[in-house]
């Protein structure tokens, strides 16, 4: 992870600590939660290749496969164990 990239996950920390002190109800899903420094990598992107938004399609796939993921892990900790 870049230095950059490292910065943006302890702004996010700081900012669910903080949300998390003050009872401020966070509305996003755990996947999205989980992923967001890959979101604000993808963000910074896209903003920076507005006419060329190509150049952001790897981290676009890199995004999708963690929320898709998460999801299955989710999904596969619901699920009961056949013993």
């Amino acid at each position: 992870m870049s230095g950059a990239a490292a910065l943006g996950v302890d702004k996010v920390q700081a900012q669910l600590a903080r949300e998390k002190k003050e009872g401020v109800r966070d509305e996003r899903s755990e996947a999205e939660k989980h992923c967001q420094p890959l979101a604000c990598e993808l963000q910074r992107c896209a903003t920076r290749y507005v006419y060329k938004p190509e150049k952001c399609d790897e981290l676009k796939n890199r995004h999708k496969a963690c929320v898709q993921d998460f999801m299955a892990k989710m999904a596969d900790a619901d699920t009961p164990s056949k013993a």
